[in-house]
């Protein structure tokens, strides 16, 4: 398929996007990408590359519309787009991004990406960040376009003459997926699906299961978008690899569990049978249904952790529940229980399954409950962008090295809360999302530093 001239151009949009569209109910869906370079880059090659990725992806430059009962994905004229690239001022210290992060960017309006370019008026080398929409496009998704941006720079820099590939119109929706599988197996899957639209908790009012509610629209105002962020040591982290190798978990088994763990402290509440407590997470599924990872799209699909616990439980005594759980859904058929159940609403149109999400939505915030969400991110792969060719003012270019990178997620509004975790380099970080207005700061650091703190315990005394 080639580039249609400026015309405008409509493709039915997936499933997971209209979803986490409609997740903008709960939470700001922007996210953002950031890399710290030890060096200037080239502006204006940086701007051309971000459009000719634009270009090169009809997608990307589409914007997102609805009618009752469709969703599409609308091709759009260059004349029409949005700013896809602006220059900021270079904030005094980096934590003024994490109480100023970037304006959001709008899912119904082209392009789905921007980059924003952070430059010192001194030495300081420069920091990109590139914002981008969860209806776009998931985590790992958001991060492709920001690679194919560094790519597409970077060979520009070599030749300047150089158009990536065009995509065209690439599959990314979950339709196809049930018919790829027995009923037996679809019945299999659906029982492992472990989803729970009746949230009983947030972190923001704790147990509310017993009785301590809040008026959220009263006592809880909205604004003020802030990120929390807490780095842990290579050293610190080496323990606790060590300590889940020791126990067969993974990182992210044991910050799941140091999660739901510390939550419960915060909320002083516990996890029992009569009013068990889960988290949601999610994982990814492209690799299990054969979709190209390099495609930016939605393809992560949401599942429940639960254990019976309380703060003083040790992580290491819920890990084995925790870690059956996570490896239920990513050995087989991974996510494909959620994706029938979602599947089979929308057989009766797109409305139906807006109406059943937006009724255990509104019910959660009707009664300021909100199970809180985690979100291992993985490691940031940065291989492709690690050095790059700093901008060529004096006539040559020379290379310049990344110092930093870190996903920051979406913005949880209250009572939604989250945790992200990635990994860059030999360090874990710990980021969450959230409006000072009616989410206390210092809680959010004190549960973020505790999940640190239990972790790095239990790694040095088991």
């Amino acid at each position: 398929m080639t580039p249609e001239n400026n015309d405008n151009t409509r493709i039915n949009a997936p499933l997971l996007d209209s979803v986490n569209v409609w997740f903008e109910k709960l939470y700001e869906p922007t996210m953002y990408y950031m890399l710290k370079y030890g060096g200037r880059l080239d502006e204006k090659l940086l701007e051309k590359a971000v459009l000719l990725t634009i270009e090169a992806d009809p997608y990307l430059s589409s914007r997102y519309l609805e009618t009752e009962d469709e969703a599409f994905w609308e091709k759009m004229p260059k004349s029409s787009f949005k700013p896809y690239f602006t220059m900021q001022k270079y904030p005094k210290e980096i934590t003024e991004i994490f109480s100023n992060p970037p304006k959001p960017l709008d899912v119904r309006s082209a392009p789905q990406v921007r980059l924003d370019l952070y430059r010192d008026e001194g030495p300081r080398g420069d920091i990109l960040i590139f914002v981008g929409h969860h209806g776009f496009a998931d985590a790992h998704g958001n991060i492709s376009v920001a690679s194919a941006v560094m790519e597409t720079y970077i060979r520009l820099a070599e030749d300047p003459t150089y158009v990536p590939k065009y995509r065209g119109w690439y599959p990314r929706d979950t339709k196809s997926i049930p018919d790829r599988f027995t009923r037996e197996q679809r019945e299999e899957a659906a029982k492992l699906t472990e989803i729970s639209f009746e949230p009983n908790w947030s972190f923001v009012c704790g147990d509310v299961s017993r009785g301590n509610t809040f008026d959220y629209t009263g006592k809880y105002p909205r604004g003020g978008p802030r990120f929390s962020v807490r780095t842990i040591s290579p050293e610190n982290f080496r323990k606790i690899k060590a300590f889940g190798k020791r126990n067969g978990a993974t990182i992210n088994d044991l910050t799941v569990g140091a999660f739901l763990i510390s939550l419960l402290k915060s909320c002083g509440c516990v996890s029992d049978e009569k009013s068990p407590k889960c988290v949601l997470t999610a994982g990814d599924i492209r690799r299990y249904y054969g979709f190209d990872g390099d495609n930016p799209m939605n393809m992560s699909t949401a599942f429940t952790v639960t254990a019976v616990c309380d703060e003083n439980t040790p992580v290491k005594a819920i890990i084995p529940k925790i870690s059956e759980t996570v490896r239920r859904h990513r050995n087989g058929i991974m996510g494909l229980g959620f994706i029938c159940g979602v599947e089979k609403i929308r057989e009766s149109g797109l409305k139906a399954l807006r109406d059943y999400y937006n009724f255990h939505m509104d019910k959660g915030l009707s009664e300021c409950t909100s199970n809180p969400v985690f979100s291992n991110i993985g490691i940031l792969d940065t291989r492709g962008y690690d050095t790059v060719p700093s901008s060529a003012s004096d006539g040559t270019r020379t290379p310049i090295r990344l110092e930093n990178a870190l996903f920051m997620p979406v913005i949880s509004h209250a009572p939604g809360f989250s945790v992200i975790v990635s990994t860059y380099g030999e360090s874990m970080t710990l980021i969450s999302g959230y409006e000072e207005a009616n989410t206390d700061r210092g809680r959010v650091e004190a549960l973020l530093a505790d999940m640190e703190e239990r972790l790095i315990r239990e790694s040095e005394n088991t």
